[in-house]
């Protein structure tokens, strides 16, 4: 206790208490199918009874490091993740029936096939 910080050492780190984020990353071939307002669950391993119900805050324009990224706000309550936490996100993208996301799963395939 009690001593001297070198030059460039942190001494305050300010967060905002009022609003977090969750940066949620999403795979290519699901970009499409994500928009800002749309439902998102998200469970962290450290707490994963919990889950945060929120919306998409927003959808970064272009992928980076071949993943694009969302952003969900996550709802204040009486535990909240630090910085750093991972887990698992499920965002509610499109709607539909079965018959449509088996037809949607093998256009997909079919597609990659054709490609390779």
């Amino acid at each position: 206790m009690g001593s001297a910080l070198s030059e460039g050492e942190l001494l305050v780190e300010i967060a905002s208490t009022d609003t977090r984020h969750a940066r949620v990353r999403i795979p290519p071939k699901r970009a499409g199918e994500v928009s800002e307002g749309q439902t998102a669950g998200l469970k962290f391993n450290s707490r994963p009874e919990l889950e945060f119900v929120s919306s998409v805050a927003a959808v970064a324009a272009a992928a980076e490091d071949g993943w694009l990224e969302a952003y969900v706000v996550l709802p204040n309550g009486s535990w909240q993740p630090g910085p750093g936490m991972t887990g698992i996100a499920k965002i509610h993208t499109i709607r539909g029936t079965v018959a449509q996301a088996i037809a949607r799963s093998l256009r997909r395939t079919i597609r990659v096939d054709l490609w390779l």
